[in-house]
């Protein structure tokens, strides 16, 4: 993987961050965290791309996973939800994650 790639993919985690931070402290569904994305023009390309950065802000403790569950329906779905973590990189008062960029 090339330069590149690497800012794209960091760009793209910010942007994540960024989204969650604007509903915070809500969560917001991944497919819905996926069309605000497409709508700011990101290039991800599908949700097994967003699945890889949402797991790796969430190792990171940038962001906690949910599900909610519908008993009635049997439906499930994912949420993701910016933690208190993800605040204090996104407002600059912890160090710069190098994976990160906003």
């Amino acid at each position: 993987m090339g330069l590149t790639e690497d800012i794209l993919r960091e760009s793209q985690r910010g942007r994540i961050l960024q989204i969650l931070m604007t509903v915070f402290p809500e969560a917001v569904s991944f497919s819905d965290l996926y069309a605000s994305m497409v709508r700011q023009g990101s290039t991800i390309k599908n949700f097994q791309a967003l699945a890889f950065h949402i797991g790796y802000l969430k190792d990171r403790g940038y962001v906690r996973l949910e599900k909610l569950r519908s008993g009635r329906a049997d439906i499930e779905l994912n949420l993701v939800r910016l933690t208190a973590h993800g605040v204090d990189l996104l407002d600059r008062r912890i160090l710069p994650d190098p994976g990160v960029a906003f």
